[in-house]
């Protein structure tokens, strides 16, 4: 994990917590000058934090503190697993979107096109192999 980018974040990047939690919503709100920044942890808990992702004030790390979770990085032309329909597909990146979401084309008989992102599938293995 890296240092919490308010612009990714609201373009949609990956965001979990510094103890691992996940974030599934993050939004500027009016309610504090001190905490404009509201996430939602999992799918109940919203918790609020500073511009720079701070949980508390002090800025003294913290396990909800807020951070930029690693992403695997796609590249037109890598074989990758994708859940498509139920069934997961293999298959290679057609392209690659400014939200680093990929296009990709199944190698089977039937190729289906799939608009594949972080919030589409549980998973996404990038072949390192070839």
């Amino acid at each position: 994990m890296r240092q919490f980018n308010l612009e990714e974040a609201l373009r949609g990047a990956k965001v979990i917590t510094r103890g691992g939690g996940k974030v599934t919503k993050i939004r500027l709100v009016d309610r504090s000058a001190m905490f404009p920044l509201s996430a939602l942890i999992g799918r109940m808990a919203t918790f609020d934090y500073t511009m720079s992702g701070h949980y508390n004030y002090t800025e003294e790390p913290h396990l909800l503190d807020l951070m930029m979770a690693n992403e695997q990085i796609l590249n037109v032309g890598d074989n990758i697993q994708f859940l498509y329909d139920c069934e997961i597909l293999e298959g290679k990146v057609t392209h690659v979107l400014q939200n680093n979401r990929v296009i990709a084309r199944s190698n089977g008989s039937n190729p289906v096109f799939a608009n594949v992102g972080m919030y589409d599938v549980c998973t996404i293995n990038k072949d390192d192999n070839e």
